[in-house]
């Protein structure tokens, strides 16, 4: 977390490993993204949920499918 005069700051970062569990449900007439590792069995989770509006997901959406066009050229390069 960062403080200054005018404002907050909170931000996480999470690497995701390839295999890493994604779900998706829809909550509340929102979407629920949780990335990380759940255990049914012993009732845990460890990761990221989210909850996004229909416009933060197409904001989400076109900001991902750029980064991996990027990820791509990088890879042709």
């Amino acid at each position: 977390m960062h403080l200054s005069a005018s404002s907050v700051f909170s931000h996480t970062y999470v690497e995701v490993a390839s295999g890493t569990q994604v779900t998706c449900e829809v909550v509340a007439e929102q979407l629920e993204v949780f990335v990380g590792e759940r255990s049914e069995l012993l009732g845990l989770s460890n990761g990221v949920t989210i909850l996004l509006g229909e416009e933060a997901v197409k904001r989400l959406l076109d900001n991902l499918t750029e980064g991996l066009a990027a990820l791509n050229a990088d890879e042709a390069a």
